[in-house]
């Protein structure tokens, strides 16, 4: 009787595959904000710890195409809010779409005087709250500021609400600048 072959795994070549970026835990994409994501012990939310290799990855960004809504880009007001849009359909700018649960998060507050999100900052535009494109992006800016208090400089979350400033201004500049 003969003997099944076995495979030998030994001598094929592996192929090596490109590290995939780093993948955010359910829990932290089912909290309410990014800013309610602490590394202390003092919460009981699922902080992200700071990596250094991770801090380099920055999410592609989304096509402008796959924004839906008619903006007006013949004004800064209306290139903001394409600009908020397109923001918030990044995977990063998910915990910070809402406002930070204080409920859940009773120590934000502690924290963070002036609590800020994307949904707050469209509101705002979409009201004509906002006189210049500075005080949206004065906005966008407290909004990374308030996460860094809470979370501290270096957690992921940090990390991510450092580069939406970053693609918001790019985004704006995109549709046609912060001006008129």
């Amino acid at each position: 009787e003969e003997e099944p072959e076995s495979e030998d795994f030994d001598d094929e070549e592996e192929e090596e595959e490109e590290p995939e970026p780093p993948k955010r835990s359910s829990k932290r994409r089912k909290s309410a904000s990014p800013t309610t994501q602490r590394s202390s012990s003092r919460s009981s939310g699922g902080g992200a710890s700071s990596n250094s290799n991770v801090s380099s990855y920055e999410e592609p960004d989304v096509d402008a195409d796959d924004v839906e809504g008619d903006f007006d880009f013949s004004n800064w007001r209306g290139r903001c809010s394409f600009a908020i849009a397109r923001l918030r359909l990044q995977n990063i700018a998910l915990p910070f779409n809402t406002p930070v649960d204080t409920g859940t998060y009773t120590d934000y507050l502690d924290f963070v005087e002036r609590p800020m999100d994307l949904s707050k900052i469209a509101l705002r535009n979409d009201e004509k709250w906002y006189d210049s494109y500075d005080e949206i992006l004065r906005d966008v800016r407290l909004m990374r500021d308030n996460c860094k208090r809470y979370n501290g400089e270096e957690t992921l979350i940090s990390v991510h609400a450092a580069q939406l400033v970053t693609k918001f201004t790019r985004f704006v500049e995109e549709a046609g600048g912060g001006s008129d």
